[in-house]
């Protein structure tokens, strides 16, 4: 019985099926890495969002303890709650400034770092405002305290609340440029796997028309050919009798 498809046929198709698997596997390691850069920028975003959280509530707790500096109730419960969101700052600072974390670089962790030294710096003012605030419920420390006012703990913790602004300014800036790599990235890649999906799946036709037309294919080239000979080409000469 005669083979059905000819050598060249039967390559196409090998070749057509070669590459458009080999397409799909690439397109499955490369989807694989940028869901994992995507995940990343997204968990760095995520550590940025709760630093700047973390350090809005310090602010907030620290203007509402000048507030109520005089009143030692409140003085003392604004002043552990902005404790206790400085224990949470500076856990998830030490998060990001884990070396094996892959979700920043090394030099967004140098800049961290330094938004680090800030919030001590702004915590070491406050915890001295405080010391200084608890000392006002003696009438004798009170009468001669150079600190009375909510005005001049205001002004007393202007350095450390000025430094802090690095740390609050810089997570939102960094936390923004996450997110927005995070949607560029996904964007781009989206369209990018849309073309190499779609040359993958025009290989895979290619070779099932091949398949299934090649017989067609070689009687239509066959014709062609035939077609195109000059008259009489491919004849015999008459023998001379």
């Amino acid at each position: 019985m005669k083979n059905r498809y000819s050598l060249p046929a039967v390559v196409a198709v090998l070749f057509a099926l070669i590459t458009s698997t080999g397409v799909l596997y690439v397109l499955s390691i490369v989807q694989s890495q940028v869901e994992e850069s995507v995940r990343r920028n997204f968990v760095a975003a995520g550590t940025l969002a709760r630093i700047q959280l973390h350090g809005e509530r310090m602010r907030r707790f620290e203007k509402e303890m000048f507030i109520y500096v005089t009143n030692p109730k409140k003085r003392t419960e604004y002043a552990a709650t902005f404790d206790a969101s400085a224990r949470d700052l500076l856990v998830d600072l030490d998060l990001a400034l884990q070396p094996a974390g892959r979700s920043f670089d090394d030099p967004q962790r140098k800049r961290i770092a330094s938004w680090k030294d800030a919030a001590l710096f702004y915590m070491q003012e406050f915890d001295k405002l405080v010391r200084h605030a608890n000392r006002l419920d003696d009438p004798q420390a009170l009468a001669s305290a150079e600190l009375k006012s909510t005005l001049d703990f205001n002004g007393a913790i202007g350095s450390g609340k000025d430094r802090f602004r690095e740390l609050l300014k810089g997570a939102e800036e960094m936390r923004l440029a996450k997110e927005k790599a995070s949607m560029q990235i996904a964007s781009e890649i989206d369209r990018e796997f849309a073309l190499l999906f779609a040359a993958a799946a025009g290989l895979a036709a290619l070779a099932l028309i091949i398949a299934l037309g090649w017989p067609v294919i070689e009687r239509m080239i066959g014709a062609l050919v035939i077609g195109r000979r000059p008259a009489g080409a491919g004849l015999a000469a008459p023998t001379r009798s």
